[in-house]
C-alpha cells in the first residue's frame, strides 16, 4: 500500500479509507502564494512542501481533511489554521505552529487576509474567506445547506469554492446550486466530490445550472486571473 501499513490485507477496502490520495484538488495561487485544504492529492502536496507553503488550512477535524498520516510528514513548524478541535489534533500530533480560529475571526498570512466563516457539519467547522490582489475567494469547506450561507453574498466573492457531494455533511449539487445563484460569484466552482469512489457526484450538476461555473482539472495548478478570464 502506498500510503500507510495495513493490519488485515485480506478485508483491506481503499473505498472506505478516509485518505488524501483520493482527494480532487487543485493549488491556488494568490498574491504568489499558495494556500490550499488538506484534501489535496498527497502527491500534490508533497510536491507544495518542497516549494515552500505560506499555510496550511485543515477546515475541520477530519480524517480527510486532517490526516494523521499526512500531517506526520509535515516538518515542524509548519503554520497551520484550523479550528479549535483541530488546534489540539495538531499539536497531539507534534505540531508547534498552530493557530485557532473561530467564525468571524480573521487572520493576515502574508499579503492576504484570510477570514473564518460560517459552516454548518458535524463537527466544529468554518469556511473560508480569502482576500489578495484585489481578489475575493469563498471556500464552503464541509457544510450543510443552511441559509446562514446566504450572508456570504455581502463579500461579493470573485470566486467560489462549494462542495456538492450530498452526503456525510454537505449540501447536495442542487442546494449548491441555490446557494451559487444567492451568492453570486464572479465564477462558481464545484468542490468536494471524486474523493471516494462511494462519495461522489456529477460536477455537471452544478455548472449546467450556473452560467458563470467550471470545472478545475485534477492535480493541475491555476492562477485567479486566468479562471476569471475563460469564463
Amino acid at each position: 500500500f502506498p500510503c500507510h501499513k495495513c493490519g488485515n490485507q485480506e478485508n483491506f477496502n481503499c473505498l472506505f479509507c478516509y485518505c488524501p490520495l483520493y482527494a480532487l484538488g487543485a493549488n491556488i495561487t494568490i498574491c504568489g502564494r499558495k494556500l490550499f485544504d488538506m484534501g489535496d492529492t498527497l502527491q500534490a502536496f508533497e510536491s507544495a512542501l518542497k516549494k515552500g507553503v505560506d499555510a496550511v488550512v485543515c477546515t475541520h477535524d477530519h480524517l480527510d481533511h486532517l490526516d494523521p498520516d499526512t500531517v506526520a510528514q509535515i516538518p515542524k513548524g509548519q503554520f497551520f489554521i484550523t479550528t479549535t478541535e483541530g488546534k489540539a489534533h495538531l499539536e497531539s500530533l507534534g505540531q508547534t505552529n498552530v493557530t485557532a480560529l473561530l467564525v468571524g475571526d480573521s487572520i493576515t498570512v502574508g499579503d492576504m487576509v484570510i477570514t473564518a466563516v460560517f459552516a454548518d457539519h458535524t463537527v466544529e467547522a468554518f469556511g473560508l474567506i480569502v482576500e489578495g490582489e484585489g481578489k475575493t475567494l469563498y471556500f464552503s469547506g464541509d457544510t450543510l445547506f443552511n441559509e446562514k450561507l446566504f450572508d456570504i453574498a455581502g463579500y461579493h466573492p470573485d470566486l467560489a469554492f462549494i462542495c456538492i457531494n450530498g452526503r456525510l455533511g454537505n449540501m447536495n449539487a442542487q442546494e449548491a446550486v441555490q446557494l451559487a445563484n444567492i451568492i453570486g460569484a464572479g465564477v462558481s466552482i464545484p468542490n468536494h466530490y471524486d474523493m471516494f469512489a462511494s462519495n461522489s457526484e456529477d460536477p455537471r450538476k452544478f455548472t449546467d445550472f450556473i452560467p458563470q461555473s467550471r470545472v478545475l482539472e485534477f492535480n493541475t495548478e491555476y492562477k485567479i486571473s486566468d479562471i476569471l478570464a475563460e469564463v
